[in-house]
């Protein structure tokens, strides 16, 4: 196997375990603030940081989707012809 090929699976798994790991954190940290400052019991606080964790990156992408490369790049072809 090709070792470009091999670091670049590895440090895209790296990426996906650490990022993975760090949501915990940051949800973690939202409930324990809610709850310590008494804003809402245990149960409001999971339920709401739970929906929203969940549904955070559903609601970023719908509203600035990324283009793909392939739309950039017809795009470009596009241009060139006129």
């Amino acid at each position: 196997m090709n070792t470009v090929l091999v670091l670049a699976t590895i440090a895209v798994v790296l990426v996906v375990i650490f990022d993975y790991t760090n949501g915990f954190h940051d949800a973690s940290n939202i409930i324990a603030t809610t709850i310590a400052s008494r804003a809402m019991t245990p149960v409001q606080a999971v339920i709401i940081v739970a929906t929203f964790e969940f549904l955070g990156p559903f609601s970023v992408a719908l509203r600035w989707p990324t283009p793909s490369a392939s739309s950039s790049m017809w795009a470009r072809c596009r241009s060139r012809r006129r």
